[in-house]
Order: C-alpha cells, then structure tokens, then sequence
C-alpha cells in the first residue's frame, strides 16, 4: 500500500487520513488539528496557487 505522511506533523497517517483538497491536489493529515494548522497557514496563499499552474513536487 501506498504510505502517507501528514503535510503537517510528517507523521504516519492511520488508514483514515483526513484530506484537504489544495489547488487540485489532496494533501492527507493525520488528524483534524493538523489538517487546520495547513489550512490557516496556507489560505492566505490559496488565490496565488490557484493561478499557478502545476508546480513539481519535492
């Protein structure tokens, strides 16, 4: 299987991960506290990833 890491915390995600959907792309948390943490600290950059097209990942 495929193993996820939290975007937040880098932490093991259980079978359930908690996904926010960013600019086209689901990024997967480990629980609900990370999955705000992401959101409150990218929102503010939301409306540019939305006008960048694909940006490759790390």
């Amino acid at each position: 299987g495929v193993h996820l890491k939290c975007e937040t915390c880098n932490g093991p995600i259980p079978s359930k991960p908690f996904v926010l959907k960013v600019a086209g792309h689901e990024r997967f948390f480990c629980c609900p506290i990370c999955l705000e943490k992401f959101r409150e600290k990218y929102e503010p950059k939301l409306k540019e990833l939305e006008l960048t097209l694909e940006t490759p990942e790390h």
